[in-house]
């Protein structure tokens, strides 16, 4: 797979890198900053295959594969997550195109799909429901993409089937179809209510239940269907953090 667009990675590694302090070079890159780099991600990218309309709905050319897909991508090449696991992949456009950068990938859905992993040695296909998988998966999850049923007691399920097999501190979730851009995506059999899944699990991390002192979640909106991104923390928060690591454990509030 050719590199990502050069000149915006570029771009975006010295400004956001000078925004928070920190060199690329022989350091574990922030979430915080990544994050940042999301517009820079997805607006250099024209378009894509793929259908144009789905239950009457026409998607624009430059959303008509997972829009943050390069996003994904973006992310992956600097994290380099050992497994990823795919809820829906259906054609496997995002699979595809992410197992380069990973050294297991999963895919889950409950038809394989022709193309899917084409080329590639360094994947399975679980044939069978979300819930079939989290009731036999076993193991560390460092990259969790959940895409499959829209509806948010779906989506909710597999965040929360899935959810204790993240890994601590690194371990990012997304959930796609959380921020629709108008509310005719809202329709069943596209985005749905997806959305409510992502306020919910939002609500949780503002201390609603107890499970949201486990992670932190920012929820990017549009441009199409929306992506929420999720990170597990390293333990319970006692305090809103950032990242988890040891010398910002004695963070005791900023000083005006």
């Amino acid at each position: 797979m050719q590199p990502l667009n050069s000149k915006y990675k570029t771009f975006g590694l010295g400004l956001f890198g000078n925004l928070i302090g920190e060199e690329e070079s022989g350091t574990k890159l922030r979430y915080g900053f990544v994050l940042s780099l999301v517009f820079l991600s997805i607006l250099p990218y024209g378009i894509l295959p793929g259908k144009e309309k789905v239950m009457g709905i026409k998607t624009p050319a430059p959303f008509r594969q997972m829009e943050y897909r390069w996003l994904l991508l973006q992310l992956a090449e600097f994290f380099r997550p050992k497994v990823y696991v795919e809820i829906g992949v259906k054609k496997g456009y995002t699979f595809n195109a992410m197992l380069p950068y990973v050294d297991r990938g999963v895919a889950v859905d409950i038809v394989k799909e022709p193309g899917v992993g084409a080329k590639f040695s360094n994947y399975e296909f679980f044939t069978g429901t979300s819930q079939d998988f989290a009731s036999k998966w076993e193991g560390p999850i460092d990259f969790l993409f959940i895409d499959g049923d829209h509806r948010s007691a779906a989506v909710l399920k597999d965040f929360l089937n899935l959810f204790k097999w993240v890994t601590p501190d690194t371990g990012l979730i997304f959930l796609h179809d959380t921020y629709p851009a108008n509310r005719e995506l809202c329709a069943e059999g596209y985005c749905s209510d997806a959305w409510k899944a992502a306020r919910y699990i939002r609500e949780g991390a503002n201390g609603a239940h107890p499970l949201g002192l486990l992670y932190e979640i920012v929820t990017l909106p549009g441009p199409w269907a929306g992506l929420s991104i999720i990170r597990r923390l390293a333990r319970g928060k006692k305090s809103p953090e950032f990242i988890s690591h040891g010398w910002m454990d004695s963070f005791g509030g900023i000083e005006e």
